[in-house]
């Protein structure tokens, strides 16, 4: 067992909630991730960073209600309708209220991007000249444009997710 795997199991104990979880090794077939995410209540992503959330959509087109963190990529799956979002680092009253809230839902029309979207989407940032471009594509959240620069800025900080 690995030290990750090994302070998880510790932790699940002392919550009194061990025997509550599973963890599967090894690699699952197909048809039994999507069997499992269809049969599940809830599917919980509380990464720091992430890029594209490929398990949410996983989940979401199986049929499963999501709660994930409001960083990174994983806000554009936020909906509040399929995809609940808690802020990071996690505040343990607030993850437990949500997901209290959110057991009995169900998923209703979700909207799931893929790779062909994502790439739309940039192809359109970077045919365009104009700040609101970025805007529109990366949203507005903590992130910061100066029109007066020009966006040529844009493209050299974007990995700081910031328009200087």
């Amino acid at each position: 067992m690995d030290h990750i795997m090994e302070v998880s199991c510790d932790s699940l104990r002392q919550l009194g909630v061990g025997n509550r979880v599973t963890f599967f090794g090894g690699s699952l077939s197909r048809e039994e991730i999507l069997r499992r995410y269809s049969n599940a209540d809830l599917a919980i992503l509380l990464s720091e960073h992430e890029c594209f959330g490929l398990t949410i959509a996983e989940a979401l087109a199986s049929g499963t209600v999501c709660i994930v963190t409001n960083t990174t990529a994983l806000t554009e799956w936020v909906d509040n309708k399929n995809c609940f979002g808690v802020q990071y680092p996690i505040n343990m009253k607030e993850l437990i209220g949500l997901i209290n809230a959110t057991l009995g839902k169900s998923v209703s029309d979700p909207k799931i991007v893929d790779w062909s979207d994502v790439v739309s989407k940039i192809l359109n940032v970077y045919k365009g000249d104009s700040c609101e471009n970025m805007r529109a594509f990366w949203g507005s959240r903590n992130r910061v444009c100066y029109p007066s620069r020009g966006c040529d800025n844009f493209v050299q900080s974007r990995r700081n997710y910031q328009w200087l």
